[in-house]
């Protein structure tokens, strides 16, 4: 009996199918019930600062800002472009933000939106109904 008869690879498939559906539905179950699902931390020290300058652009749009914060290591000047705020909005002259400071870059500070748990019980969910549905399905008679 050869190694590669008819409907070898077909098989094959199926059995990852399966599988997979098993590994995603457990997975992500076992996600959903025991991941912690906490923000992100800062990469650095969490301090206030306060804007100090807005520059704009050529054409007057504001472009970055410079902000003074006061650090461990002392009072510290750092500019911050558009790219590094939520939806690219800049903070108003005097506006007090919180800024994610390491010695060598500044950034604002958004804690990283971790995925709600019932996302990972709702995939768990799909992932075990098409498993479900592909080992009740009615089989195809063949001769």
């Amino acid at each position: 009996m050869p190694f590669y008869q008819p409907g070898h690879l077909a098989e094959r498939g199926r059995i990852a199918f399966v599988v997979l559906c098993v590994v995603l539905s457990v997975s992500f179950l076992l996600i959903g019930l025991f991941d912690d699902l906490k923000p992100s931390p800062p990469r650095g020290e969490l301090v206030p600062a306060t804007v100090q300058v807005v520059v704009p652009d050529g054409l007057g749009t504001p472009y970055y800002v410079s902000v003074r914060a006061v650090t461990s290591q002392g009072t510290v000047n750092c500019s911050m472009g558009k790219s590094q705020f939520p939806d690219g909005v800049l903070p108003p002259l005097k506006a007090q933000i919180k800024i994610d400071w390491t010695p060598d870059y500044c950034d604002s500070y958004v804690p990283a939106e971790q995925l709600p748990r019932w996302f990972f019980f709702l995939v768990s969910g799909v992932a075990g109904t098409l498993l479900g549905g592909y080992l009740l399905r009615p089989r195809t008679r063949s001769r």
